[in-house]
């Protein structure tokens, strides 16, 4: 949910101000966990010397008169290794593509509070529903139940793959799914593909997201695994190894629970997939 401002000066070429966005929402999607949608930017462009002012050098970092101010405004946290290596990343994206001086790039993050933002209809789509004191006497309290998501069901989960065909391929002739659609987006400078076992219209699929020209990803230790069942555990944890599918636990029993048979396997990327046992 960023809110991201860009400052340059004017009298750039054509296409400098749709470059810097697309290198700011690019670090944002690679580095700060931030959704390929989630594009909501002001990009202004100032005359020299007027609107945009900054010193010509600051904390041993010279600056010259192309200065890029970036304002990213994001709901709170994110880890100091998170904001470092966003940092870095768009000062890379935009040294790459319009060519900005590395030391031309100012960053400002501001945190602020989930029910801070209004996404539109007058309403704080990420308030607690709980009352508050501050809400006003007229205003109907939101239930203290569960939110009714009218037919809500779980869509997709993403993942960010560096080789779009290689994860295809894994995902398609290793584990059977199909490839439902895929779809470039050029204004981005990204890829989607959706695979799965059934249609999206019932069933829950995979996102592969490419983002172009990015070559790695850290492997966060929040992510756990995917889960696919399985006639055969051991007979499928076989398979796979023979067909150069990197298979980094047995299968075996779940360790407290031996009725439950299981086996991990890698993707490309290094994601786990773990294999359970249908009954």
């Amino acid at each position: 949910m960023p809110l991201v401002r860009i400052s340059h000066t004017a009298d750039k070429p054509n296409g400098f101000s749709k470059a810097l966005s697309i290198g700011v929402h690019r670090a944002m999607v690679d580095t700060f966990n931030v959704p390929p949608d989630d594009y909501f930017q002001i990009v202004t462009e100032h005359t020299a010397g007027a609107g945009l002012l900054g010193p010509s050098a600051f904390l041993g970092v010279a600056h010259t008169a192309d200065l890029v101010m970036i304002q990213i405004t994001c709901a709170e946290g994110r880890s100091v290794q998170q904001k470092k290596t966003l940092y870095s990343a768009i000062a890379e994206y935009l040294g790459i593509s319009p060519g900005v001086r590395r030391e031309d790039v100012v960053i400002s993050l501001v945190e602020t509070k989930r029910e801070n933002w209004s996404f539109g209809n007058g309403i704080a789509q990420f308030a607690p529903t709980a009352p508050d004191d501050s809400q006003p006497e007229n205003m109907v309290a939101p239930s203290a139940g569960p939110v009714d998501l009218l037919g809500a069901r779980m869509l997709h989960t993403m993942l960010r793959v560096r080789d779009l065909d290689t994860s295809i391929a894994f995902y398609t002739r290793s584990l059977g799914m199909r490839l439902l659609r895929r779809t470039d987006f050029p204004d981005g400078q990204f890829t989607l593909a959706f695979v799965g076992y059934g249609e999206e219209s019932n069933t829950a699929v995979l996102e592969l997201t490419h983002n172009w020209d990015h070559q790695d990803y850290a492997m966060g230790s929040a992510y756990g695994h995917i889960a696919i069942g399985v006639s055969d555990v051991a007979a499928a944890a076989r398979a796979l190894a023979a067909a150069g599918v990197n298979v980094t636990r047995p299968a075996g029993p779940l360790k407290g629970d031996p009725n439950e048979i299981i086996a991990f396997i890698e993707d490309p990327d290094g994601y786990k997939v773990e294999l359970i046992q249908r009954k």
